[in-house]
């Protein structure tokens, strides 16, 4: 039994009480050094920081370099600002003030019929390469775009961190997309290493997006993010020889 990219923590209170059954673990594959500590301090030895096979997986996903040619004519020469798994929560009026071109990708697609609502956007279902042109808000209403919806993205803004918590911010990093999402960020170590490297700012309300956004745009940091999701990757074949090769 091998536990994969694992991450504990001192506030994991219950991996006291079931420290025995955690024994039983043949090795545990860990994200980082604090998890090794935090496992070695309960007495568990087997144990490896491989690092966050994630990384690997979207940049697996990114290199399969899939088109999508109706976001491509959406965005033309503008600016895109992708906001991606999205809650009501997540949604001001400060993005109708937005003078860049918006896609908005909902969470749940229950939502689509209130962001059509608010703001009178053009569905991805009803969008060709003539119309979609002209249209400065498209929102996606189907499952499979998003992901590679990021390769088009100057900004992404990343939903539920003014929810139940921030959803995936590697699908967007990636690319070298700067990021921006809201205050309930910290049980992902991605998003606030990427703060400390301006690669991504955290707002606490959903009106300062329209700031952040220009902000970014003027710093760029993309090099930055790139690079920093490059030295993330290599935990799925260090994982995979260790279990296999050993």
């Amino acid at each position: 039994i091998h536990l994969i990219a694992g991450r504990f923590s001192t506030k994991q209170k219950r991996l006291k009480w079931i420290k025995k059954s955690l024994q039983g673990i043949t090795h545990f594959w860990v994200q980082d050094e604090a998890s090794a500590k935090h496992l070695n301090n309960l007495g568990i030895k087997q144990v490896t920081v491989a690092g966050d096979s994630r990384f690997d997986r979207v940049y697996e996903y990114a290199k399969e370099n899939k088109k999508l040619p109706l976001v491509a004519a959406f965005k033309g020469e503008s600016k895109l600002v992708v906001m991606g798994s999205v809650w009501p929560s997540d949604f001001t009026s400060d993005q109708k003030k937005l003078k860049h071109k918006l896609l908005i990708a909902p969470h749940n697609l229950k939502y689509t019929p209130y962001l059509q609502k608010r703001f009178n956007g053009l569905l991805y279902s009803q969008a060709s390469l003539t119309n979609v042109t002209k249209a400065n808000i498209l929102i996606i209403d189907n499952i499979g775009i998003l992901a590679n919806a990021y390769r088009y993205a100057d900004i992404a803004y990343i939903g539920g961190a003014f929810d139940k918590g921030l959803h995936n911010i590697l699908e967007a990093a990636v690319f070298g997309c700067p990021i921006i999402f809201g205050p309930k960020y910290q049980n992902f170590p991605e998003a606030s290493e990427l703060i400390a490297l301006a690669g991504a700012h955290s707002i606490n309300d959903p009106n300062k997006l329209n700031e952040t956004v220009d902000l970014l745009l003027k710093t760029n940091p993309r090099d930055v993010i790139s690079k920093y999701c490059v030295s993330k990757r290599g935990a799925t074949e260090k994982i995979w020889n260790g279990i296999f090769k050993n």
